[in-house]
């Protein structure tokens, strides 16, 4: 099981204390202070030990890797919208969903992660990370936590892009008509949208897609527009969302 520390600084005081919490939200010890701190309120985080899961999905034992950039990028953090005053490189795991955190530039492997919290955002190479409840089941009705790339600004509506990196178990062939594979990492991208701050909902970029969601009139008048021709997905709801927020 892995394990995270929970680092809260005090602004008016500039003493900070942390503690531990499995990734159920289970509290495992009140944690320790640690003295004097200059900056603002942050969440910092603690090494995590390797478990079967880090080895499993490890990319020493499969095709492909975990990341869609393994390189750690230097990173601008911030939380409650105060940006953390200390250098923080990050890489994001997009198999496990974790922001993956070292101290230095040119690191192989981590054993620490940036801890998950709605109020942190994380600024990665132009792509801001957010961690947003979301719907995760087809039907809308089980909800998790994860890591987004916000596309678009405005309001009531906002799009984010999110990226997985899926693990297939090998696949042995049992007949000659039958292909044997590899056990591999896949690319999966999808997309959601917020409204007001609820959470977030799976969109894709098909009408009946589009209209489950939203009024019929405000669908069609945007799709009659000339600049919804010929995009890509990102490109066409990144349009879709701001011309919407521009109905409403």
């Amino acid at each position: 099981m892995k394990k995270i520390v929970l680092v809260c600084f005090s602004v008016s005081v500039s003493t900070f204390s942390y503690g531990q919490f499995n990734r159920g939200g289970e509290k495992i010890s009140d944690g320790l202070a640690w003295g004097q701190w200059d900056g603002l309120a942050i969440a910092q985080t603690r090494r995590f030990q390797k478990d079967q899961e880090h080895l499993k999905n490890s990319h020493t034992f499969v095709q492909g890797s975990p990341y869609y950039d393994r390189t750690f990028k230097k990173a601008e953090v911030t939380y409650y919208d105060q940006t953390i005053p200390q250098d923080i490189y990050l890489r994001y795991n997009a198999n496990t969903d974790e922001l993956e955190m070292s101290s230095y530039q040119h690191t192989g492997e981590t054993e620490q992660m940036l801890l998950p919290d709605r109020e942190l955002k994380a600024k990665i190479d132009g792509e801001t990370f957010y961690y947003r409840p979301y719907y995760s089941n087809s039907k809308n009705t089980e909800v998790s936590n994860g890591y987004f790339i916000k596309l678009t600004e405005g309001s009531p509506y906002q799009l984010y892009l999110k990226k997985t990196m899926v693990f297939r178990e090998a696949k042995v062939a049992r007949t000659s008509l039958e292909r044997s594979f590899p056990a591999r990492f896949e690319e999966k991208i999808s997309y959601y949208f917020e409204f007001k701050e609820n959470t977030l909902t799976p969109i894709k970029t098909s009408k009946s897609s589009l209209l489950k969601y939203i009024d019929k009139k405000s669908v069609n008048t945007i799709l009659k527009k000339s600049t919804m021709s010929s995009k890509d997905d990102q490109e066409f709801l990144m349009i879709f969302f701001k011309e919407l927020n521009k109905l409403q």
